[in-house]
């Protein structure tokens, strides 16, 4: 079956429909790269070696070609058209002008030579650079570089771009004239027909939007020029002394091969080194562009692909195709979605762009001769105006003002001093904006007291009570995010605020809950150091809940470095646990200061407490069971029927939930005076939890028999009974939703 299908899909890409579309696609967009590659070889190639222009122009067809064909070959996305990005053509033009700067006065060839290699060198860094960020799947990690900078970037590289232009435009003469340029009529006249083609090709193409504006254009453009030569009367000749033609420039030159083995010896191997510090700005660009391309490959191609894997292949494609002489190139998406209005997403496409490159490199140089500068500079500027309105003018007002600022710093670090200078520029601006904003963010999640944030302990109605009127001496703050010098401080300095407005003579407390603090570095290590010491200054209590044993070992170093008094600083688990012990402590304090007795209350009193007729609790006390219990023992399961209600005298009694892994979470802790299991006994349905006892003590049970012989018995006592169980199970449920408005806040 395979066989026929495979045989189905060759007769399928051979039928005329399948190879006329792919054939008008690769004519296409085959002739816009060649129009990009000639345009964008001149600018890496221009100024002192723009005599040498046609070696330029070979690396980037070469590239055309091997790119255009390995990484389709190598990535899943098999129609991927492929080859030199032209955003890495400001920064390889800067790398061959500090090279020709750096050899000034030696022979053409050897700064050429140079050039090349240093090019190559550089193409082989960065694809080795792509493959292993694919090889680590870290590729989503470009992601998070802040949108200013790579704004700026884009868009600085866009300005030189333009510029670059408008230097192949102007020529030589424009590279005497420096600056100045401008004040020159003779220069102007050939500028501004550069700039005007660009700036007309982009209006056009921008609201027509349709495929054939490019190339029409183009042709159009060219029938212009040679018609305006034509009826002036101006020969091919005389054009080119005035410098609209350069035909002498490609004159018995090659476009292959653009380096051979005997060049090695020219190459000034310290001129390379000297050009290595741009090789991290390429890597970083050569990433963003390949994710972004690969991003919109998947909407042309309607699937998704692995951009760690593409990551690989373009890394591996250009580490091959170094051994070919060929520069770094990247995937296409703008030409796949070209191709694909042409209905050529194919290989065949490929195949087909790539037999036209290669004929056009057969054909050589000489052709390129009778290309207007004009026209290949306005080519630039049009490239140039296209990346500055896609990264920065049609996103301008969406921006905020301190961003576009950002932007604005970064283009003119890139257009004035340096690709290099421009970067770094804008990431320490893009980390300077980053510290102050985060710090204005609110790492004081919650704050609130132990009245509103109740733990999951049930106590005796009275305790819970008075629990709830002293709470204002149990603060507690849960923070979030990172803490860091700006956090960190505004964090104390709130915290300081609510110490000193709740001055008092009794014992305070003090809960931080650190477990959604994402991490801490020093500075916030720092403030908590002076935290302790404000505490143990003011006599508070220091509670940390933290589940990090990288923070218990960060504050307990600071606890002993100090050092704090024994107690100062306790440590907690989760936020629960703290506050449950701090209610504790509360508790145990005013037990001690009213002698209040150890021993438990009757189970009489407990009866009353709960009940309050007295008449009630006398004749349902017979219908309850003393049992003693012991720790570990479990009093019911999950899922058991529920039979019985238990009150508890004396010890206390754990509320666990099984998860799906057979760990149990334990939910609730019920102590002298709180009452369970009267769900299940009233419902009848099977536990919700476990029932395991924490510590010995005695509980007085309720069974289901029990229970409906004392309703059946006294109907008018079992009314009452059944409205204080509804009532304390109203109080409980008023509490969580305290507990919850305190927490949503």
């Amino acid at each position: 079956m395979s066989f026929f299908t495979e045989r189905l899909g060759w007769a399928r890409r051979l039928s005329p429909d399948h190879m006329g579309r792919s054939l008008v696609a690769a004519g296409v967009v085959g002739l816009l790269q060649i129009a990009s590659a000639v345009s964008v070889g001149s600018l890496v190639f221009g100024g002192a070696l723009a005599p040498v222009a046609s070696i330029g122009i070979g690396l980037y067809l070469v590239s055309l070609l091997v790119n255009g064909l390995l990484i389709p070959i190598l990535s899943d996305n098999k129609a991927w058209i492929a080859g030199p990005k032209s955003g890495h053509a400001p920064i390889f033009a800067a790398m061959a002008a500090g090279i020709a700067t750096d050899m000034a006065g030696r022979p053409l060839e050897a700064v050429a030579a140079t050039v090349v290699v240093a090019l190559l060198c550089t193409s082989f860094l960065v694809g080795l650079f792509l493959w292993l960020v694919g090889k680590a799947r870290l590729g989503s990690l470009a992601r998070f570089i802040p949108f200013p900078v790579a704004s700026g970037f884009f868009t600085g590289l866009g300005v030189l771009m333009l510029y670059g232009g408008i230097k192949v435009a102007g020529g030589a003469a424009m590279e005497a004239a420096g600056a100045l340029f401008f004040l020159s009529p003779s220069i102007l006249l050939h500028v501004l027909p550069a700039a005007a083609f660009g700036c007309i090709l982009y209006g056009l193409e921008r609201k027509i939007a349709h495929w054939t504006v490019v190339p029409l254009f183009l042709a159009a453009a060219l029938a212009l020029f040679y018609g305006l030569l034509l009826t002036s009367g101006i020969t091919l000749e005389q054009a080119a002394d005035l410098g609209w033609l350069k035909p002498s420039a490609h004159h018995g030159a090659n476009l292959v091969p653009v380096f051979t083995p005997d060049q090695f010896g020219l190459v000034d191997w310290t001129a390379v080194l000297h050009e290595y510090g741009k090789v991290g700005v390429l890597c970083l660009l050569s990433v963003i562009l390949a994710l972004l391309d690969v991003s919109g490959a998947e909407v042309v191609i309607e699937r998704d692909l692995d951009p760690n894997r593409e990551l690989r292949a373009m890394g591996a494609a250009n580490m091959i195709g170094v051994g070919a002489t060929s520069i770094m190139g990247l995937g296409e998406s703008n030409d796949m979605a070209l191709a694909a209005r042409l209905g050529g997403v194919n290989f065949t496409t490929v195949l087909l762009i790539a037999a036209l490159v290669a004929g056009f490199i057969a054909i050589g140089p000489a052709p390129l001769g009778y290309l207007p500068p004009c026209i290949i500079g306005g080519f630039l500027v049009f490239l140039g105006l296209h990346q500055v309105a896609s990264w920065f003018w049609k996103l301008r007002k969406s921006l905020p003002t301190v961003d576009l600022a950002v932007i604005a710093v970064i283009v003119a670090t890139i257009a004035t001093i340096g690709v290099l200078e421009g970067v770094g520029v804008g990431i320490m601006l893009a980390t300077a904006l980053f510290v102050r904003r985060y710090s204005r963010l609110n790492v004081v999640k919650r704050a609130l007291t132990s009245a509103e944030f109740l733990s999951s302990i049930d106590r005796h109605k009275e305790d819970q009570a008075w629990l709830d009127d002293q709470g204002h001496r149990v603060q507690i703050f849960v923070l979030q995010g990172f803490l860091f010098f700006g956090t960190a401080n505004r964090m104390l300095e709130r915290i300081k605020e609510v110490i000193a407005s709740s001055q008092s003579d009794q014992q305070r407390y003090l809960v931080v809950d650190l477990n959604s603090v994402d991490d801490m570095d020093s500075s916030a290590a720092n403030s908590f150091s002076k935290l302790m010491q404000a505490c143990a200054r003011d006599g508070l209590t220091l509670c940390i809940a933290a589940n990090s044993q990288k923070f218990l070992n960060i504050l307990g170093k600071i606890a002993r470095d100090l050092p704090l008094e024994q107690g100062t600083l306790q440590t907690f688990a989760d936020l629960d646990s703290a506050v449950g012990w701090c209610d504790d402590q509360l508790l145990g304090e005013r037990n001690a200061a009213e002698h209040r007795p150890s021993e438990p209350e009757s189970a009489e009193d407990l009866l009353r407490d709960l009940i309050v007729d007295v008449e009630t609790v006398g004749v349902i006390r017979p219908y309850f069971e003393d049992i003693a219990v012991h720790q570990g023992q479990v009093l019911f399961h999950e899922g058991d029927q529920g039979n019985s209600l238990y009150l508890i005298q004396s010890g206390s009694v754990a509320i666990v939930l099984t998860l799906p892994d057979g760990s149990t979470l334990p939910v609730r802790t019920m102590r002298t005076g709180a009452i369970l299991g009267e769900m299940a006994l009233f419902t009848g349905e099977e536990r919700a939890a476990t029932a395991i006892v924490n510590a010995d003590g005695t509980l007085l049970r309720l069974g289901r028999a029990e229970y409906d012989a004392f309703i059946q018995d006294h109907p008018a006592h079992g009314q009452k009974f059944t409205a204080s169980i509804v009532r304390l199970m109203a109080e409980r449920l008023g509490r969580s939703n305290k507990s919850v408005v305190a927490l949503s806040r």
